[in-house]
């Protein structure tokens, strides 16, 4: 999350601060996940034992997207995309889909390639 804050408040445009924040969060997570011959048991380990953090972390992240979005918005630096009613939706479809990408990936490049491509084609 700290990583996430991070980068959105570098001195870029927002499309680039929303990339940026995301694989920020994302790939570190990914190289966790990904660094073991156990990986995924840890992984399911960690969502019975904490997946009550794990929601509250990502609606803190949804919630840190969307403040960015609606402040980018404001400063004519962004423009909500015309299906989505706000810009918490805008977050969490954003999230989710992101994480349909990291269930299918096998290497942290490939998540980072994908991701870049889903951010760019909803902005």
């Amino acid at each position: 999350y700290e990583a996430a804050q991070t980068a959105f408040a570098a001195d870029t445009p927002f499309p680039q601060r929303l990339i940026d924040a995301l694989l920020a969060r994302d790939t570190h997570l990914l190289r966790i996940g990904h660094s073991g011959p156990h990986a995924l048991e840890i992984s399911e380990l960690y969502l019975k034992l904490a997946g009550d953090l794990a929601e509250r972390f990502n609606a803190q992240l949804v919630d840190l997207i969307a403040q960015e979005a609606e402040t980018a918005a404001a400063a004519g630096e962004f423009e909500l995309p015309p299906d989505f009613h706000s810009a918490q939706d805008f977050a969490l479809v954003l999230r989710l889909a992101l994480e349909g990408v990291k269930k299918e990936v096998k290497s942290v490049e490939r998540f980072a390639q994908l991701a870049r491509q889903l951010i760019n084609a909803m902005l």
